[in-house]
């Protein structure tokens, strides 16, 4: 019987660390200083960045609109949805901001007829991140637009770990969360 109380005392004590971390992120990713709490180094060399960041995702999909509506909404948002963890950005006064668990701020750095590039500013976290950035492309197609996103990102504390295997398992979640804003 002394077994399953531990068993039952470490699954409860997880549980309100998993908790309490969320309550944490909350809590730092809220009001207006939420995504600009901590502020991110921006690359030196964007083009270069994205080639060689240590974690990179790109996903491709179809949305629905003209490639002109499309890359209004690049510039306005938003274009990720997946609340509460994650959506935005909001624009406003040319700063793109995400909310969710974690905040981030971004500036647009170069922005094209058919796609815009965005490093990002600040964030809601400490010790994770150190830059990233998002670049959004348009295609036009018979049924609408393609749009290819490409997030990158390099980690402050963590930098030596190979992360780079885990962009796989997030492009699922990227194309849901841009299929539902779009």
């Amino acid at each position: 019987m002394n077994k399953f109380v531990l068993v039952i005392a470490i699954g409860a004590a997880l549980v309100f660390l998993c908790v309490l971390g969320l309550v944490i992120l909350a809590i730092l990713a809220s009001g207006s200083k939420g995504p600009r709490r901590f502020s991110l180094t921006t690359p030196t060399d964007i083009e270069d960045f994205v080639k060689t960041a240590p974690w990179s995702a790109t996903v491709a999909l179809s949305v629905p609109g003209s490639p002109s509506e499309v890359q209004q909404r690049l510039l306005s948002g938003p274009t990720v949805r997946v609340q509460p963890l994650f959506s935005g950005p909001a624009v406003e006064n040319g700063t793109r901001t995400y909310r969710g668990l974690i905040a981030t701020t971004s500036q647009v750095v170069d922005e094209q007829p058919n796609g815009v590039t965005a490093a990002g500013t600040g964030i809601s976290v400490p010790l994770f991140v150190k830059s990233y950035v998002e670049r959004w492309t348009v295609e036009p197609t018979s049924s609408g637009s393609n749009v290819t996103c490409t997030l990158a990102f390099s980690l402050k504390l963590f930098g030596f770990l190979p992360i780079g295997w885990t962009a796989a398992f997030a492009e699922p979640f990227i194309k849901l969360g841009i299929r539902r804003a779009f």
